[in-house]
């Protein structure tokens, strides 16, 4: 239970699950009081929730520790899966799978080395034959060899 909140009825949750239900039905989940709500830290709870042992929810992963450390630990268990961070990318794997796949991946941003504009990866080759000003061009004849602008 992240940020526990306790509801003028004295019923208490966690503060995100608990807007969820307030805002779907204007009462308490659980007793129905129609009271206008307020959320209140609930210190008490929260104390408590925090020495809770936790363990981590990846397969196979051995953590093991308190509960409020478990978010850190999902941000760095090599067991969990992580997403690629670059954008539209759906890469999706282990830490050790995904440092390795975030310098390969096409989504990743390159700067050419011709008129250092920041580019996609798989964007690269068409921006090099049709819009950057710096590239060299392959010749027209077929000869292979590549000339300056």
């Amino acid at each position: 239970m992240k940020q526990p909140t306790t509801l003028p009825c004295g019923h208490s949750g966690c503060i995100k699950c608990m807007k969820e239900a307030r805002s779907i039905r204007q009462c308490c989940p659980k007793c129905r009081d129609t009271e206008v709500p307020t959320f209140s830290k609930n210190i008490s709870m929260d104390a408590m929730v925090a020495v809770v042992e936790a363990k981590c929810l990846a397969v196979g992963c051995p953590w093991k520790g308190l509960f409020k450390d478990a978010e850190d630990n999902q941000r760095k268990c090599s067991c969990v899966d992580h997403s690629c961070r670059n954008s539209d990318c759906l890469f999706s794997g282990q830490i050790s799978a995904l440092r390795h796949y975030l310098a390969t991946c096409p989504y990743r941003t390159l700067t050419c080395r011709y008129c250092h504009v920041e580019i996609i990866a798989k964007e690269e080759e068409e921006h090099l034959q049709l819009c950057c000003a710096g590239a060299p061009k392959v010749c027209f004849l077929g000869c292979g060899k590549r000339l300056p602008r």
